[in-house]
């Protein structure tokens, strides 16, 4: 369940459903508060069918912890979804991996 899909002001994670950032907030920040609340319940938030993002990034985190300052995972384009994915280690390698 810490699958996140990030797009231009949005992230959908299949736990929290459609999530967009705070003010002042970015997607990268937005995600962090996503997982931070995240308690694996066995549903899936449904997507709304008039809802389409463009999603950019999938980003699959293996290890949150510590509100975030332990973050380890991989980043894959969304449009390629057999790409080679990208490793990062920290949410700045993260948020580099966004950036591109």
């Amino acid at each position: 369940m810490r699958l996140a899909f990030v797009g231009e002001g949005v992230v959908y994670n299949p736990e929290s459903g459609l999530v967009t950032p705070d003010r002042g907030e970015n997607e990268l920040s937005a995600l962090e508060r996503t997982l931070a609340g995240m308690t694996f319940p066995d549903e899936v938030a449904e997507l709304d069918e008039k809802a389409r993002p463009a999603f950019r990034w999938v980003v699959r985190s293996r290890k949150f912890d510590k509100g975030g300052d332990v973050w380890e995972g991989e980043v894959v384009p969304a449009h390629e979804p057999d790409a080679e994915p990208r490793p990062f280690a920290s949410r700045e390698d993260l948020a580099a991996l966004l950036a591109a």
